[in-house]
């Protein structure tokens, strides 16, 4: 077994504890406050956990986080300060550390500050422009979705090869729609000719059937009702050891020299270097090669052998990757009855959950190239320093499973024409078959003539 001094794995372990952002406990209990519609109380039990959970390491996750809860609880001018300020830190961010990337790699991925997901970034431009929906201050909403396009634009010129992630059709849905209400058509049919398309890719990728949203909206003298009901738990992620080895591995060449892969070939799964200075250079650089080599994908370790004075060492180490599980829902479906003489079931808009696996999936083979990287110099440092013959550093990995947890699983949409009004509404939440679990009456909502009055819910379970 390894000799991992006692003092340098407990001061390991409480960075990581520091790290890590909020528990498993506290987001059980933020879900189930929203469950029982205690928003505040859900934003309370956040605001509660800023220092010791979240941290500065974890800040831009505390903001997303809160700012979402805000949302729900229809404080929309709290929740755009929040969204703001992690807008802001994931724009300084955007200039990578070269300190935390070495340590990233060196130690865990959770030893740098969270910058987010792709689509967690689209997501917060998305509900940050909600917000000025619900306030109605649509040239507010459509400067911020237009910042949401743009930021999609240069997530597409940051990765040359494409990303399946690279629009998001409820955004460009909704700009449509706030085009059409401030009296702007020609942008509208773009925005929607936008939607169209993205939707389409969204089919292929995600399995989601294209929603049959109405547009354009010939208002004659009527106003619309527009329900969002944000469904299911946000989708999480764990630590799982062993990652899918990357796509073409077969083809990479090694980072190593031919004398090390010949070496390599001799034993399957073992990857050979003449020396720990060797390996350390040959797994930084050249990390997904290594990868490709050293990977044992059924044990989920990584092997080394190396040669420390004369004396060669075997080694192994895990490796470990994120993945997505989606906590069951019961509550799937919905649809708004007004007064009984309208009613519109709500459709797909955004399948959150989907989009998140789906951009998991694809980073994968970069994930998992780090991963072996960091295994392999972590055995060679030990080695280097123990002297001992045989290491086993398994345990020693723990993937980053941060995320935006207060997200929900999928967001749905329905539209009802109406005249202009004032209307008693009822939203039946039904599980997939279509049967109502429960329902939430707004009384007294008015519609006036050529706008759009929005609704909308959160369920969780």
């Amino acid at each position: 077994m390894s000799r991992i001094h006692g003092g340098a794995a407990l001061a390991g372990i409480v960075v990581l504890a520091a790290c890590a952002g909020p528990t498993a406990q506290t987001k059980k209990s933020v879900n189930e406050l929203l469950a029982a519609d205690d928003c505040a109380g859900a934003a309370s039990r956040i605001r509660s956990e800023k220092e010791s959970q979240y941290g500065r390491a974890n800040a831009v996750l505390y903001h997303l986080d809160l700012g979402m809860v805000l949302h729900e609880c229809g404080r929309y001018h709290e929740s755009n300060r929040q969204f703001s300020k992690a807008e802001s830190l994931m724009r300084a961010r955007d200039v990578k550390s070269v300190s935390q990337e070495t340590a990233a790699l060196v130690a865990n991925e959770n030893s740098k500050d969270y910058q987010a997901e792709g689509f967690e970034r689209a997501l917060c431009h998305l509900f940050h422009t909600l917000n000025y929906v619900f306030l109605g201050r649509t040239q507010d909403a459509l400067v911020e979705v237009r910042r949401m396009e743009d930021f999609l634009d240069r997530l597409n010129r940051d990765f040359p090869g494409g990303r399946s992630y690279r629009d998001d059709a409820f955004g460009h849905y909704l700009s449509a729609l706030l085009y059409e209400e401030s009296g702007e058509p020609d942008d509208a049919r773009i925005s929607y000719h936008a939607a169209q398309e993205a939707y389409a890719r969204y089919e292929k990728l995600y399995g989601a059937a294209m929603p049959d949203f109405e547009f354009p909206t010939n208002w004659a003298g009527d106003g619309e009702l527009v329900f969002l009901h944000y469904a299911g738990p946000a989708p999480r992620k764990i630590s799982v050891s062993g990652c899918p080895a990357p796509a073409k591995t077969k083809n990479m060449e090694p980072a190593v020299s031919q004398s090390t892969a010949a070496s390599a070939g001799a034993a399957e799964g073992v990857l050979s270097y003449l020396n720990p200075a060797k390996a350390v250079k040959a797994a930084y650089h050249g990390a997904k090669a290594a990868a490709g080599l050293a990977v044992d994908a059924v044990a989920g370790t990584v092997g080394v052998a190396a040669d420390v004075g004369g004396v060669v060492l075997g080694t192994i180490a895990n490796e470990t990757c994120p993945a997505y599980v989606q906590d069951p829902y019961a509550i799937r479906a919905s649809a708004v009855e007004v007064e009984k003489s309208s009613a519109a079931a709500t459709e797909l808009a955004e399948p959150i959950t989907k989009i998140a696996e789906q951009d998991l999936k694809e980073r994968l083979a970069i994930l998992e190239a780090r991963s072996a990287a960091r295994g392999l110099l972590k055995l060679v440092a030990e080695a280097a320093a123990s002297g001992a013959g045989s290491l086993d550093l398994s345990g020693t990995q723990f993937a980053d499973v941060r995320g935006w947890s207060t997200i929900p699983a999928q967001i749905r949409l329905a539209r009802v024409k109406l005249p202009p009004g004032t209307y008693d509404v009822t939203v039946k939440l039904q599980d997939e078959a279509g049967r109502t679990i429960s329902t939430r009456r707004y009384p007294g909502v008015v519609v006036a003539a050529g706008k759009r009055t929005w609704l909308d819910a959160r369920t969780i379970l």
